[in-house]
């Protein structure tokens, strides 16, 4: 029950960022780059942390669902690609992202 209620306010979070992304970048013009910032208020910092929620957002619903829903071809994948490491690679690429990104911003 308590993975459930860890799980609800991300995929929502998640789900709230993709809404404005997409609605953003559509309303926006020019270069692609450029349609991505405007889709991050301005901020590559934004968008790249967002991306990074909605990445980790999806991950936690394939391993999550694949329990839920008992997909042993889905959990052996998940076992095999998510394990701790490519997890603490993941965080460190994405931290490392959003050093670049914020540099950027400045």
């Amino acid at each position: 029950m308590i993975s459930l209620a860890l799980i609800a306010p991300l995929a929502a979070i998640a789900a709230y960022f993709i809404y404005d992304m997409v609605k953003e970048y559509r309303a926006g013009t020019g270069t692609v780059v450029a349609r991505l910032i405007a889709a991050g208020k301005g901020s590559a910092t934004i968008v790249w942390m967002r991306l990074g929620v909605i990445a980790t957002a999806l991950v936690n619903a394939l391993v999550q669902g694949a329990d839920y829903f008992n997909l042993p071809e889905v959990q052996s994948i998940a076992t095999k690609y998510v394990t701790p490491t490519t997890m603490l690679i993941a965080a460190a690429v994405f931290a490392i992202g959003g050093i670049l990104a914020r540099k950027r911003t400045l």
